[in-house]
Formats: C-alpha cells, sequence, structure tokens
C-alpha cells in the first residue's frame, strides 16, 4: 500500500492549496483509492463534491486521549 509519505510531492499540493492556489484533486489524486486523517478531513466537502458516491466516515474522538 502506498501512502502519502511515499509521494511528498504531493504535501506541495496540500501546501499549495492552503496558500489560495486553486488545485484540480481529481487529476492530483488520480489512481489513489482513499484520503484519511488530515488531509482526508481538512477538505471532505471539496472530495464529497468531486465524488459523491465516495463513503465519508467520520469518526469521533476525545482530544485528550
Amino acid at each position: 500500500m502506498q501512502t502519502l509519505w511515499d509521494h511528498p510531492e504531493l504535501a506541495d499540493l496540500w501546501n499549495a492549496h492552503y496558500d489560495g492556489v486553486d488545485i484540480d484533486w481529481v487529476s492530483a489524486l488520480a489512481g489513489w483509492g482513499s484520503i484519511v486523517d488530515w488531509l482526508g478531513s481538512w477538505q471532505w466537502e471539496t472530495y464529497a463534491q468531486l465524488w459523491p458516491e465516495a463513503p465519508i466516515i467520520l469518526s469521533v474522538r476525545d482530544p485528550n486521549d
């Protein structure tokens, strides 16, 4: 299984997006089957619009644990 750690260049996309650059997420994430944790939760609404058939799983945890 590949992870973001195997593709550090992808971090540039999220950094650019954070700085206000529009990203073509469909092209940028082509070939990926899922996004989890911060990268998934940060832009979940955008991803849900781009991939409306994809399941979204929200887990809530105590921030003090």
